[in-house]
């Protein structure tokens, strides 16, 4: 009898640590995203039975009646979840809701270092605002940059830049800012 009741309780502990669907399902990044296919959400971790199914009482509580969630990245293979949305540093993030293409563009200031001698001789380094650089990167959930090393769609780097009147008596090349330092360092030289 003893033997018996240690393997049904053997049995019953096996069937309880069966993995079932709810703990088996992927995660992945979601995006609240608006009608016409706008992030008007952060990148989260979500399930397809949680934020895929409009039905879920997730999307019944947190979404309006023109949103919904739209997988933008399943998790890498061991396990690691990422995305981009809005407000996480992106100018803007869509998804085509046909194609399920998604669009980030990214917007970056382009300098350049402007180098001022000081009256003690020290040199002064500050950047100059000379253009922008957009960075754009079109792509589908399976394909998303951060998690497959496919490239689908190429990004495209545009560069812009500031069209502005240059006052040459105030720019210095970088011979000329060599000769005041080398004239800076024989000075310094005779005083001591």
């Amino acid at each position: 009898m003893k033997g018996k009741m240690k393997a049904k309780v053997i049995l019953i502990t096996a069937l309880l640590l069966q993995p079932t669907n709810a703990f088996a399902e992927d995660n992945g990044a979601w995006v609240k995203i608006d009608a016409n296919g706008n992030a008007i959400g952060q990148a989260i971790v979500c399930t397809q039975s949680v934020c895929g199914d409009s039905n879920s009482l997730y999307n019944k509580m947190t979404l309006q009646t023109s949103e919904r969630y739209v997988l933008q990245a399943p998790a890498t293979p061991n396990g690691n979840v990422a995305g981009i949305g809005a407000g996480q540093g992106a100018k803007s993030v869509q998804v085509d809701l046909q194609t399920k293409v998604w669009t980030v563009v990214q917007e970056s200031e382009i300098t350049e270092p402007i180098i001022t001698i000081l009256p003690n001789g020290k040199e002064k380094i500050t950047e100059k605002v000379i253009g922008t650089q957009i960075s754009t990167q079109r792509f589908t959930a399976e394909y998303a940059p951060w998690v497959s090393p496919v490239i689908q769609y190429p990004t495209i780097i545009t560069q812009t830049p500031i069209v502005a009147p240059v006052n040459t008596a105030q720019q210095l090349s970088s011979a000329e800012v060599l000769k005041i330092k080398k004239k800076i360092a024989r000075l310094n030289k005779k005083l001591k």
